[in-house]
């Protein structure tokens, strides 16, 4: 439990910093003290024990990359891999490789029908590590922000082996 307080000292005073940057800028007009910092942090530590599938295509850099940060991030284990790439894997979930154009997929485990995918299944993602959900409700709280990132992660999306390069798979 000693780590887990040291955390959430550490993200609290990286929270707290952050927003008093939004709200000294007028960036937005959130009220935000340190026990809703708390609040989100501990329900992130009480769901621990739920997983879930992060489909990703693993000949792209920048998004075998992603995965390999994702799971430094992933104190609690919460995420497990799927290569794109892995059409048995795939299949277990009913998912095609058409289905895998829209960009990476987040299923959870234990309602396998529960999907996101894109820039939704990147904002939820976000919402499930520590303060997530902090940070993802700001993000959305500016105005046009949401639609900005959803374009955001189409253009990458669509270009990222021209401007992040291919891997070769075996």
């Amino acid at each position: 439990m000693g780590k887990i307080a040291s955390l959430i000292d550490i993200y609290s005073f990286l929270a707290i910093d952050l927003l008093a940057f939004i709200k000294k800028r007028k960036l937005l007009n959130i009220k935000f003290t340190s026990e809703h910092i708390y609040k989100h942090f501990f329900r992130i530590v009480k769901n621990s024990n739920m997983k879930y599938h992060v489909v990703f295509d693993s000949k792209c850099n920048l998004c075998t990359n992603f995965s390999q940060i994702l799971q430094q991030f992933d104190r609690e284990n919460i995420f497990a891999y799927i290569p794109m790439q892995d059409k048995s894997a795939l299949a277990e979930f009913g998912i095609t490789p058409n289905d895998c154009e829209a960009g990476m997929i987040l299923i959870d485990a234990s309602q396998p029908d529960k999907r996101w995918q894109g820039s939704e299944a990147a904002e939820e993602i976000a919402r499930l590590l520590p303060l997530g959900d902090l940070f993802i409700n700001a993000y959305r709280a500016i105005p046009g922000m949401k639609r900005l990132g959803d374009r955001s992660y189409e253009q990458i999306r669509d270009n990222r082996y021209q401007w992040f390069g291919e891997r070769k798979l075996d």
